[in-house]
C-alpha cells in the first residue's frame, strides 16, 4: 500500500481472525495514557536540499544475527482473549469507502488548491465511552497560513466497522489549533482534550483545553492556565501523564517542530481542566526543536519518564532529550548519558561512513551530529522487560556536507537494562532494516497478531527519485518480527 493521494482518508481493518472488524475490540486509549502527538510531514533543516551521493542502491542490511471487562459508557462489551495467530496472506483490507469516513470530505480533484495534504494527522480515542475507539483527523498548519482554516473531523465508531460523522456536534471541528491530546483532565471518567497550536501568527489560533460531557461533546475551559505569553504558538507535540503520582494528569509541551527552537514546558494538572506552570522542574531544559514526544518508564522505577525527538542538526546538533523522573515530577535531562541524544555513527547509505558503521572522527558524545528527528515510540521491542525506543529521522546521504553525512538516520534503540544503567544501543543495522532518506512517523505495535511487536513507518516521497529499490521509495512501510529470532522482514 502506498501513501500517494494527499486527499485520501483511509481506514483499514486488520484481518486474521474470525471476528468482524470492531466486533470484539477493547478500547486501547485509557484516560491515563491516551494522547495523540503527530509530527508535521514538512521538512526544513535550514540547509538547501543537495543532491545525494551517487545512488548505487547499496545493500545496507546485514544478516540478522485476559479477558477485559469495560465498565464505562452507555453500553459495555465483554472482551475474550484470543490466541495470537500469524496471518498467511495479506491481512489489511481497505474499508475506507464502506466505513463512511470519506462521505462528504473526499475529493480526488479539488477545485480549490490545498496547500498541503489535508486531514493527514490521525488519532484514535474512545470519545463517548462506549468501549470502541473513534477517529479524529486534523488538517495541517500550512493550510491556515494560506487562509484555509484548521479543520478537525470526528467520526464515532458504530461498532461494526463503520463510522458516523460527529465533527460539528463534537465542538472540535473549527478549533484553530493543529493537534489534540486526549486524557481525563477532570477525573470524571471520560477523555477530555488539549488542543495545541503548532505554528505562529495563525488568525484566532490558540492553545486550549476542552472538557468532555461523556458523550463526545466538548466545551472550552475559559482559563486553563496554559495561555500565558511565555508559551509560543509553535507547540509541536504534547503528552498527558501523571508525572508526580497524585492521580491527576499533567501536561508536557514540546515546542518547536521543524521551524522554531525554544525550551519545552511542563504543567501540573489541577484536576479540573486547569494547569499550573512547573517548567522549573525540567532541570537542563535547553532550546530545541521538539518534534515528537512520548512517555514510558525507561528505567523501570515505577514513574513516568519523557522521550523527546528533536529536529534539525543546525539546532544544538539535533540532540534528542530524555527526561528522567525522580518520582515526584522533577526531571533531569539524561539523553547523552543514556545514549539517546545522538549516535557516534552516521548515514547508513554512504560508503564514506562505512554504511553507518564507522564512528564520527574527532568527536565525542557531546559533539556528535544528531538527527532530524520526527516520530518516536517507546515499547519493549525485544521482549526482555525493558522499554526500547523507535526513533524516525530524515538523513540525507551527502558526503560533501558534514552534518548530513554524520546525521543519524532512523534508529532502533534497545534498552540494555539495569546492568548498563538502562542505557540504549542502536541495533537498526543488526536487525536488517533498510535505510530510507525520508522516514517521518513511526509506531510500534503487533500488526499481524502473532504476539511479537512490529514497526511501521510513513515516508516523505520527495526523495524517492534518487533510488531504484522499493525499500528507498516513499511507501508506508511495515516490518514484522519473525518468529524464530529477533530480526525483521520488510513489506509494503
Amino acid at each position: 500500500m502506498r501513501a500517494r493521494d494527499a486527499w485520501v482518508m483511509l481506514a483499514f481493518a486488520a484481518c486474521g481472525d474470525e471476528s468482524k472488524a470492531g466486533s470484539d475490540a477493547a478500547a486501547d486509549s485509557s484516560p491515563d495514557t491516551a494522547a495523540e502527538t503527530s509530527a508535521d510531514v514538512s521538512e526544513g533543516d535550514g540547509v538547501p536540499d543537495a543532491a545525494p551521493d551517487a545512488m548505487t542502491d547499496a545493500d545496507t542490511s546485514v544478516t540478522p544475527d485476559t479477558s477485559v471487562e469495560l465498565d464505562t459508557g452507555p453500553e459495555t462489551f465483554a472482551c475474550s482473549e484470543r490466541p495470537a495467530v500469524a496471518p498467511t496472506s495479506a491481512f489489511f483490507v481497505d474499508i475506507s469507502r464502506a466505513s463512511g469516513i470519506q462521505l462528504g470530505n473526499f475529493l480526488t480533484d479539488s477545485p480549490v488548491p490545498v496547500p498541503i495534504n489535508d486531514h493527514s494527522r490521525l488519532a484514535f480515542a474512545d470519545l463517548n465511552g462506549d468501549g470502541f475507539d473513534d477517529i479524529v483527523a486534523h488538517s495541517l498548519f500550512p493550510n491556515p497560513q494560506a487562509n484555509v482554516p484548521f479543520e478537525h473531523l470526528v467520526f464515532l465508531n458504530n461498532h461494526d466497522g463503520t463510522f458516523s460523522d460527529h465533527s460539528s456536534a463534537s465542538g472540535l471541528r473549527d478549533i484553530q489549533a493543529g493537534f489534540f491530546a486526549f486524557g481525563d483532565l477532570d477525573n470524571d471518567g471520560d477523555l477530555d482534550c488539549f488542543a495545541g497550536l503548532d505554528a505562529q501568527d495563525i488568525p484566532d489560533g490558540d492553545h486550549g483545553v476542552f472538557i468532555n460531557d461523556g458523550a463526545a461533546h466538548f466545551t472550552r475551559v475559559a482559563n486553563p492556565g496554559i495561555k500565558e505569553p511565555a508559551v509560543p504558538g509553535a507547540v509541536g507535540n504534547a503528552v498527558l501523564a501523571d508525572f508526580d503520582n497524585d492521580a491527576i494528569l499533567d501536561l508536557y509541551l514540546g515546542v518547536g517542530q521543524t521551524s522554531y527552537a525554544a525550551k519545552d514546558f511542563l504543567f501540573r494538572g489541577n484536576g479540573d481542566g486547569t494547569f499550573t506552570n512547573v517548567t522549573t522542574r525540567l532541570a537542563g531544559n535547553a532550546v530545541r526543536q521538539s518534534n515528537g514526544s512520548v512517555t514510558c518508564d525507561f528505567d523501570n522505577d515505577g514513574d513516568v519518564d519523557i522521550v523527546v525527538s528533536t529536529y534539525g542538526v543546525s539546532t544544538d546538533k539535533g540532540h534528542n532529550l530524555l527526561w528522567q523522573n525522580d518520582g515526584t515530577g522533577n526531571f533531569t535531562e539524561v539523553a547523552e548519558a543514556k545514549g539517546y541524544a545522538a549516535q557516534s555513527t552516521g548515514n547508513y547509505w554512504l560508503a564514506s561512513t562505512g554504511r553507518g558503521k564507522d564512528d564520527e572522527p574527532n568527536a565525542s558524545s557531546a559533539t556528535w551530529v544528531g538527527d532530524n528527528g520526527f516520530g518516536v515510540d517507546c515499547d519493549d521491542i525485544d521482549n526482555d522487560g525493558f522499554m526500547d525506543i523507535f526513533q524516525t529521522a530524515i538523513s540525507h546521504p551527502v558526503s560533501a556536507d558534514y552534518s548530513r553525512k554524520w546525521s543519524d538516520p532512523t534508529q532502533v534503540l534497545m534498552n540494555r537494562g539495569p546492568g548498563a544503567d538502562h542505557a540504549f544501543e542502536n541495533r537498526f543495522l543488526e536487525l536488517g532494516l533498510p535505510f530510507n532518506e525520508g522516514d517521518v512517523d513511526g509506531a510500534v505495535v503487533d500488526f499481524d497478531n502473532d504476539g511479537r511487536l512490529d514497526l511501521s513507518l510513513s515516508r516523505e516521497r520527495k526523495y524517492e527519485s534518487n533510488y531504484t529499490k522499493e525499500d528507498q521509495k516513499g511507501w508506508l512501510g511495515f516490518w514484522c518480527m519473525r518468529p524464530s529470532q529477533p530480526f525483521w522482514s520488510s513489506f509494503v
